[in-house]
């Protein structure tokens, strides 16, 4: 890692660790946001402004990247991709293809195939099938 990116990390640490949070995506990457904003609370606004008759245990979710462990460890069922993370693999319910491999379609079309959405009534329903 470039020695300027080094202390800028070590900066914000030092500085806003109560505020943002960040990582590295890539070895010349730093993500940044807010400490009380993530994926997971995004999926959470968006169930309690349009779909209140669901919480996070009627989603699914698909990550590869350390910013994604919290909301696939939230959803009721969280999927890596193949080319995930390993600290995401480890702690992913499912895995599917990689993304270069179109996973997520890939593993919504078996889904589709092996059930219809209109008798799905939750998330933990998809996992009796072997998606």
């Amino acid at each position: 890692m470039n020695m300027k990116l080094i202390l800028l990390v070590s900066f914000l640490k030092e500085k806003f660790s109560n505020t943002i949070i960040g990582y590295r995506s890539k070895a010349t990457y730093l993500e940044i946001s807010h400490a009380e904003i993530s994926k997971k609370t995004a999926i959470e606004f968006l169930l309690k402004a349009n779909y209140s008759n669901l919480d996070l245990n009627d989603v699914l979710a698909f990550g590869d990247n350390y910013n994604d462990i919290e909301m696939l460890k939230s959803v009721g069922l969280g999927i890596a991709v193949q080319n995930a993370k390993h600290k995401v693999l480890a702690i992913a319910d499912k895995t599917t293809l990689s993304n270069i491999d179109d996973g997520v379609a890939v593993f919504l079309e078996n889904i589709k195939k092996n059930t219809t959405f209109t008798t799905i009534r939750s998330i933990n329903a998809i996992r009796l099938y072997n998606c």
